[in-house]
């Protein structure tokens, strides 16, 4: 269970992080710490629960990115899915299009400490095991209620994942309000101290 929320969770904006394109060069904090146009848990005037997804790529039009995203739109799938250049991702909900979740890889830097300045402290921190024992490599993220949001944060070479004041945001998701299903094994949240990974 937890490996399938750690993945749909990180997969929404699959290699985002090995890389910039033009659309990634381009996001910026994505609003989060400017709140341009907008801020948590809005990107670029896209909120998740509010938008639906004709105007979602009506936004991404404005912004001059969307000859760069591939939409998604399989007849047969409950969901809409667009990716922009592995930086930002957007996956609605048929029948009514809304936007439930949306994901984007900042390309201005995003410490821990200046999202929790943003969002607050978190509910809890999930810490994803190593998927190869041999070469320990843990994956962590920040769960938060208000506004519904999640932060995948910098992968570490140990087996054991410590957050610092000056640990990157790597990705930032934002859901619509009830449609999040937390992983078992989400730590509550004891400040800048190491975590274990989730059995």
């Amino acid at each position: 269970m937890n490996k399938y929320y750690f993945a749909l969770a990180t997969l929404l904006i699959a290699a985002c992080s090995s890389g910039r394109g033009p659309v990634g060069n381009r996001v910026g904090d994505g609003g989060f710490l400017s709140s341009t146009p907008c801020g948590p848990p809005c990107f670029w005037n896209i909120v998740p629960g509010e938008t639906v997804m004709a105007d979602a790529i009506d936004e991404l039009q404005a912004h001059g990115v969307y000859d760069d995203c591939e939409l998604d739109a399989d007849p047969r799938s409950d969901f809409d899915r667009v990716t922009c250049d592995f930086a930002i991702a957007l996956t609605s909900l048929k029948p009514d299009s809304t936007v439930y979740v949306l994901a984007f890889s900042p390309s201005t830097p995003i410490t821990v400490e200046q999202a929790l300045a943003t969002l607050g402290p978190p509910r809890c921190v999930f810490v994803l095991s190593p998927l190869l024992p041999d070469h320990p490599s843990t994956s962590a993220q920040l769960l938060f209620d208000d506004p519904p949001a999640t932060l995948a944060l910098e992968s570490q070479s140990a087996a054991i994942y410590t957050i610092h004041p000056s640990t990157s945001v790597w990705e930032v998701i934002y859901w619509q309000a009830g449609a999040r299903t937390d992983p078992l094994g989400c730590a509550e949240w004891a400040g800048y101290s190491q975590y274990f990974p989730s059995p």
